[in-house]
């Protein structure tokens, strides 16, 4: 008696781990359900409770922005950081892992070895 390509087999557990990935490969064709976005109006009102504006552009001064950095000195001075605005600042990003991380690695030795790399205030990645 005969009930399947895969169930006659000798071997019961190859069947089982065909099934199983013929049936996540079928999942994985399946499409996300859709997302309840923002209404278009209302995004430039989106805001935390007792917070703020949340979202801010590039290209856009925020209304608020006086008031914000007046905090972020406040913050500065008590920290004893008072010439953050005034001196430079230096950030690196650095991207890839894997075999690509060994190309940031040794790109970071030799730049630290030539006497040259500033220190970063910000390094990510």
């Amino acid at each position: 008696m005969k009930t399947g390509m895969f169930l006659n087999s000798r071997r019961p557990l190859e069947s089982i781990c065909i099934y199983i990935v013929l049936t996540l490969a079928l999942q994985s064709c399946s499409s996300v359900p859709p997302r309840n976005a923002v209404p278009e109006d209302l995004v430039g009102r989106a805001t935390i409770p007792g917070g703020s504006i949340v979202r801010l552009w590039g290209d856009q001064m925020p209304a608020d922005a006086e008031e914000r950095i007046a905090l972020i000195r406040e913050q500065l001075a008590s920290n004893g950081d008072v010439d953050a605005f005034t001196r430079p600042h230096y950030y690196l990003s650095i991207s890839g892992g894997g075999a690509n991380g060994a190309f940031g690695a040794g790109l970071l030795k030799g730049w630290s070895e030539s006497g040259t790399r500033p220190e970063m205030t910000i390094v990510t990645g």
